[in-house]
């Protein structure tokens, strides 16, 4: 309704140093509010080994759900989803307040690149929706699968490679 990327923050609250730690160290700091308030809505995704702190077992599970639907494997992942849900950027890990807001401020002009995107068509649009997913860091690729979906489909003569790509991974698969 906002009109705003949403940064989700994929956590072990009760468990995980490095979440822990980045909470307290940027999330938590006034400087962090400021800098994400009029940028992003905020939404925790826990994984705490005490499901009492998020409403019970019934709520981890729906945590672990969304987990798997993102493919995440390492805690923290940060990522921020533009407004229809496209993964444009993030990181994992831990980080201070510096690393945090390039990386986000990174997703943040991915996501730009990625409206502009919209309106292009054929090869142009390939290339453009390339560029986004390319700038995706490497380690979140797998949680961008509806915008490497739609890279795909877009790209009918392969001129971004990522045909060639899916084929090359598909060899693979045992």
């Amino acid at each position: 309704a906002e009109n705003k990327a949403v940064l989700v923050d994929f956590t072990g609250s009760d468990w995980c140093g490095w979440c822990i730690k980045l909470r307290k160290e940027v999330f938590d700091t006034p400087e962090f509010a400021q800098y994400a308030a009029d940028k992003f809505i905020p939404v925790e995704i826990d994984l705490p080994n005490d499901a009492s702190k998020i409403g019970g077992q019934a709520q981890l599970e729906r945590n672990q759900q969304i987990c798997d639907s993102f493919r995440i494997d390492a805690f923290p992942t940060i990522l921020v989803l533009t407004p229809q849900g496209d993964v444009v950027g993030g990181f994992s890990g831990g980080t201070n307040m510096a690393g945090a807001t390039q990386a986000l401020n990174a997703a943040l002009a991915n996501a730009q690149k990625l409206n502009a995107a919209a309106g292009l068509q054929g090869a142009e649009k390939a290339k453009a929706l390339m560029a986004v997913y390319s700038a995706v860091p490497e380690d979140l690729r797998a949680a961008a699968r509806s915008l490497k979906d739609e890279l795909i489909a877009t790209d009918t003569t392969n001129v971004t490679g990522i045909q060639d790509e899916v084929i090359e991974r598909m060899s693979h698969v045992t």
